[in-house]
C-alpha cells in the first residue's frame, strides 16, 4: 500500500482502495540482464505445477512471475534494505487483489482444482508469509529471500541499476525472447514510431468545464524531450533510475514524432485527467510531470516557467476583493517565515501550504501531512516546538479563511434534494450534500477556489499562446518557445531554460 502522494508516479497501476489507501499491484515489468533473467525463470519454474491439465501451468507460472516482480519493485529495488540478514522488507498485499489480480497465486485449491503457487513459494524459501493481524485490520505481507535476490541481482542493487546491458523485460515469455531483448537501436526505434491519438479524461466534470478544458487540451504543442540526454543521464539514486526506465517506457506507450535527429530530440503530447477538487490537470500514466526535478529538467529542450507564490498571492487577493483584513496573513512570505523561525527554504514553503489547506488548524501529531514532512528535516522534538511556534503565529489567520469559506458558501447554487455546489474560475462545481460543513470540507473548499484560479491563469495561457505549451505543471508551463503572460496581479518566472535549435 501507498499513501496519496506516491500512487501518481510509483511505477506501476494503481487499483483500489483498501482502507483510505491504495493497493497496487505493478503491471510493468523491469529491464534487467540476460543473465537475471535465465536466473529468475530457473527458480520460478522450480516451483511446480499440481494440476492434471498442463495447459493452465502458462497462467499459473505467470502469475507466479507477475508476484515475484511486484515483490521485487517493493520489498527490494524501490525500498530501503532491511536488518534482517535473510529477508526483506516487508510489503503488504491485500487478499481481494490477489484473488482477483493473481488467482493461481491467491485463490484455494477448492476454485482451483489444483495446489496454488502462495504455499509452494514459501516452502521453496523464495519468500516469507508475516500472516493477517484482523485485531489491528492488517493485510497478510510479504518479503523476499536475500539468498534469491543475491542470484538474482549480485550483491550491489545500485550498481546493478546502473548496468547498461539491461535490455530485457522480467515478465517476458521464453518462446521468442529474442524480440523482448530491448537494445538502445530498439528502443529509439519504439519510441519515434509516431504519436498516438490522445484520450483526455474529462467526462467527470460540468459540461461547462469539459468544453472549455477541450479547446485548452486542443491548443496544447508538443512536449519537446532530448533522448540523447535521457539515456545518457546518469541517475544518482534507486528512484531517478526507475524514473528514467518509466520515461523511457511512457515515450514508447505514447509514441513520439522526430523533432531532430542530432541530437536525437522527440515531441510526444502528454494525457490528462482533470481533478475533482480544484481543477488541476494531472497526467496520465506518470508521465513527465511527476519525474524527479534532476531527471526532469535535465532531458526537457525549451522553457520551464512557474507562478511566484501562486497560491499565497492568490488567497491574499481573495482577502482583497472579498474584504477580509488579515494583518497577519500579509505579513507571511517565505523570506519572513525563513527569517521568524529560522528554517530553510524548503520548510518555509512546506508550512506556508499546509497553512492554506488546513484553514489554519496545526495537528501536532505524526498523521499529518505537515509532521511528517518536516519529520525528514528534524527530530520528534524539534519538530513539535516548531509546529508549536506556527500554531501560535497563524491563529489570527484562523478566522480571515473562515470567513472567506463563509463568502464562497453564500455564494453557492442551491441543488433540489442535492445540497449546494460552489463553482470556481474554471467553472467546475465542488458538491456539498451536507448542511454542516465540517474542517475537512471547508479545506477541500478553499482548495477548490484556490487552485481553480491558478489552474485558470495557466489554462487562459495555454489558450493565448496556442501550439507552444507542452506540459502543465500545476503552477507553471513548459514551452516549446517564450510565451506571453497576462495577468492582472500573478507574476511569472523563468526558472529553466535549454535553448534547443533545430539543425
Amino acid at each position: 500500500m501507498v499513501e496519496k502522494k506516491r500512487d501518481k508516479y510509483i511505477y506501476g497501476y494503481i487499483y483500489m482502495k483498501v482502507n483510505n489507501h491504495k493497493a497496487y499491484i505493478v503491471k510493468r515489468s523491469i529491464l534487467v540482464t540476460l543473465d537475471t533473467y535465465n536466473k529468475f525463470n530457473e527458480d520460478v519454474y522450480k516451483i511446480p505445477f499440481m494440476g492434471n491439465d498442463k495447459r493452465k501451468s502458462p497462467a499459473y507460472y505467470r502469475d507466479i512471475k507477475s508476484f515475484l516482480i511486484h515483490l521485487i519493485c517493493n520489498c527490494y529495488l524501490y525500498s530501503k534494505n532491511s536488518n534482517n540478514k535473510r529477508y526483506t522488507r516487508y510489503s503488504p498485499f491485500p487478499s481481494k487483489l490477489g484473488k482477483e489480480k493473481l488467482p493461481q497465486v491467491f485463490k484455494q485449491k477448492k476454485y482451483l482444482g489444483y495446489d496454488r503457487a502462495l504455499e509452494l513459494l514459501e516452502k521453496s524459501g523464495i519468500i516469507r508469509i508475516k500472516s493477517y493481524n484482523h485485531g489491528n485490520h492488517l493485510c497478510r505481507q510479504f518479503a523476499l529471500s536475500k539468498m534469491h535476490l543475491k542470484k538474482w541481482f549480485g550483491i550491489s542493487k545500485k550498481s546493478y541499476m546502473n548496468r547498461e546491458e539491461r535490455f530485457i523485460h522480467l515478465n517476458a515469455s521464453k518462446i521468442g525472447i529474442n524480440r523482448h531483448i530491448w537494445t538502445q537501436k530498439k528502443l529509439i526505434n519504439e519510441i519515434t514510431r509516431g504519436r498516438k491519438k490522445t484520450k483526455h479524461s474529462i467526462r467527470h466534470v460540468s459540461r461547462n468545464t469539459m468544453n472549455y478544458m477541450s479547446s485548452v487540451y486542443n491548443d496544447m504543442g508538443l512536449l519537446l524531450v532530448n533522448v540523447d540526454k535521457l539515456f545518457s543521464f546518469k541517475p544518482r539514486s534507486n528512484i531517478e533510475q526507475l524514473h528514467k526506465t518509466m520515461l523511457i517506457q511512457h515515450l514508447i506507450d505514447r509514441g513520439s514524432e522526430v523533432i531532430n535527429d542530432s541530437p536525437l530530440v522527440v515531441g510526444y503530447s502528454p494525457e490528462y485527467k482533470v481533478a475533482n477538487i480544484g481543477t488541476r490537470s494531472f497526467e496520465k500514466g506518470g508521465g513527465f510531470q511527476f519525474l524527479k526535478s534532476k531527471l526532469k529538467w535535465h532531458v526537457f529542450e525549451g522553457y520551464n516557467y512557474d507562478i511566484k507564490s501562486s497560491q499565497l498571492v492568490i488567497l491574499k487577493n481573495e482577502f482583497k476583493e472579498n474584504n477580509i483584513k488579515c494583518k497577519r496573513l500579509k505579513k507571511i512570505t517565505k523570506k519572513n517565515v525563513m527569517n521568524l523561525f529560522n528554517v530553510s527554504d524548503k520548510v518555509a514553503k512546506m508550512l506556508i501550504y499546509s497553512l492554506i489547506f488546513s484553514m489554519g488548524h496545526v495537528r501536532i501529531t505524526r498523521k499529518s501531512e505537515v509532521f511528517k514532512g518536516l519529520s525528514k528535516y528534524y527530530s520528534y522534538k524539534n519538530t513539535v516546538r516548531l509546529l508549536k511556534k506556527w500554531k501560535k503565529y497563524v491563529r489570527p489567520i484562523k478566522e480571515s479563511l473562515n470567513k472567506l469559506v463563509d463568502i464562497y458558501i453564500s455564494n453557492a447554487k442551491k441543488r433540489v434534494d442535492r445540497g449546494i455546489s460552489i463553482c470556481n474560475a474554471v467553472g467546475h462545481t465542488y458538491l456539498i450534500k451536507n448542511t454542516k460543513v465540517m474542517i475537512k470540507v471547508r479545506g477541500k473548499i478553499l482548495a477548490h477556489m484556490i487552485q481553480g484560479i491558478e489552474s485558470r491563469a495557466i489554462y487562459e495561457t495555454i489558450l493565448n499562446n496556442p501550439n507552444i505549451c507542452g506540459s502543465i505543471e500545476h503552477d507553471g508551463v513548459v514551452s516549446s518557445d517564450p510565451i506571453n503572460w497576462v495577468h492582472p496581479y500573478l507574476k511569472l518566472k523563468l526558472k529553466h531554460s535549454n535553448n534547443f535549435k533545430i539543425n
